[in-house]
């Protein structure tokens, strides 16, 4: 089970999930409160690298993000992963670098059907440049992510059946095993769901990533 935690914003807060054993980890580069900048990253990979010899990769969330800022992003050298979160085109592909992964999300409405999801995914997954990964998000009207909203399962379900997704959306240590059984996914994302005030809570974190792990260890997942 992929395990990505997600709107980082401290090297302390990092640490504790590097330590739980997070597959990758998330930081918001788009408005938001979660909001950090690429330097501060930066400064965050430098601090976690003297005392780990390995870092899981970092993932840069966007919200259509432009050239100058894809430019940014690869220069800094501290994100494996660009997270497409807003209205992006597919064509936008062809202008990220090949040294990121493109992880492209998803956030189907409530009158979307599975048939519509999937039309709408086909094109990432196609061509000389796909998107290494699509995520299922939940739907929350003016947000792009990080409401606590719980997604539609029923239809994450049918769309992992066909693709292996990372779900988010109103995860937390507490459904994350209920989500896995449901959905079965190849990964699984979270940000508010492992805060206690708006701040990353380190136990909620290692709660998270255990409870994962261990209900993982019982579904039939996608590769």
């Amino acid at each position: 089970m992929f395990v990505k935690t997600c709107g980082m914003k401290t090297a302390e807060a990092a640490a504790v999930a590097v330590g739980a054993g997070a597959d990758a980890l998330g930081f918001i580069l788009a408005p938001s409160k979660r909001q950090v900048t690429v330097e501060q990253v930066a400064t965050i990979s430098a601090s976690l690298r003297t005392a780990h010899s390995a870092l899981p990769p970092f993932a840069a969330v966007t919200v259509n993000p432009t050239d100058a800022q894809i430019a940014a992003i690869e220069e800094s050298e501290a994100f494996a992963i660009l997270q497409l979160s807003g209205d992006e085109d597919r064509a936008i592909l062809e202008r990220i670098p090949a040294s990121l992964d493109v992880w492209k999300v998803f956030r189907p409405g409530p009158e979307e059907t599975a048939s519509r999801v999937l039309h709408t995914i086909a094109p990432w997954l196609e061509g000389p440049r796909p998107a290494a990964r699509i995520m299922l998000d939940a739907y929350h009207p003016g947000a792009y992510g990080g409401s606590g909203t719980v997604g539609n399962w029923a239809l994450a379900a049918e769309v992992a059946a066909r693709y292996p997704i990372v779900l988010a959306g109103g995860l937390n240590p507490e459904n994350v095993a209920d989500a896995i059984a449901q959905v079965g996914p190849y990964g699984v994302d979270v940000s508010s769901g492992i805060e206690t005030e708006g701040v990353k809570d380190r136990a909620k974190i290692v709660a998270f990533v255990r409870a994962a792990r261990t209900a993982a260890q019982t579904v039939d997942l996608q590769p």
